[in-house]
């Protein structure tokens, strides 16, 4: 996986029901290892640790869940980590509508963004962007299907030339697997509001995207939002 730029506290959240050695690398970091009983979590703390040179890598002796919360000053975002077998090839990004994301005279830096992780030597990666995108990583400036070769645990990181704009509909092809992820670093729930919170989460490749869903609501919030994405067109939703 990999986080933002932000240089946030990065939690790492392992759960397991037997007993299990986990070994972390990448991340700028010596390897680190930990010892999990079973029917137990663990919680793993990095800070200050510059996410979008390398991502980290997770391995265990024993299958475990593993979720990360990353956290900055007054606001944090959560997600779960897909285990390297679900990954894929094809992705589409979906990201805050355009007039949900804060405005920059209120909240200055604001942006949409996406990262890939490689996980071989030798990746071959194409974004087709839907809008013109820059890549943070390496300065290139993409307005068409740009190519790049990644390396195992190697980030881009890629963000709307135009702040305005949203990523949804950018697609990222692969000839090998890649872990996904986008988020926001102040997205507002709604249009009547000025207050904003960073999202982050890790995309599903278009293979596991499905027809049917159930949603609930969180009593602890005041209003939710849901936002249906269709990669193909005239594709009809029911919401009932």
């Amino acid at each position: 996986f990999a986080a933002d730029e932000l240089n946030n506290t990065v939690a790492i959240g392992i759960s397991t029901i037997e007993e299990t050695n986990v070994r972390m690398t990448g991340g700028g970091f010596q390897d680190a290892y930990h010892h999990i009983g079973a029917n137990t979590s663990t919680t793993i703390l990095l800070s200050g640790i510059s996410m979008p040179l390398r991502g980290v890598h997770i391995t265990s002796t024993s299958p475990c869940f593993v979720n990360v919360t990353v956290h900055g000053s007054s606001s944090g975002a959560a997600s779960m980590i897909l285990p390297e077998h679900l990954l894929g090839t094809r992705y589409m990004l979906y990201g805050v509508p355009s007039e949900l994301i804060a405005a920059q005279d209120t909240y200055s830096g604001t942006y949409s963004q996406f990262s890939l992780v490689g996980t071989k030597n030798g990746t071959t990666v194409t974004v087709t962007p839907k809008a013109p995108l820059t890549c943070v990583t390496t300065g290139q400036i993409l307005n068409a299907p740009t190519t790049f070769t990644m390396a195992a645990n190697e980030v881009l990181l890629f963000r709307p030339v135009d702040y305005t704009q949203s990523i949804t509909g950018t697609y990222v092809d692969s000839d090998r697997p890649i872990a996904v992820f986008q988020g926001n670093n102040f997205a507002r729930t709604s249009t009547n509001e000025d207050c904003a919170e960073y999202t982050w989460e890790q995309v599903r490749p278009l293979t596991q995207w499905g027809k049917e869903f159930v949603i609930s609501k969180s009593s602890a919030f005041k209003r939710m939002n849901f936002m249906p994405v269709a990669p193909e067109e005239n594709t009809v939703i029911d919401i009932y």
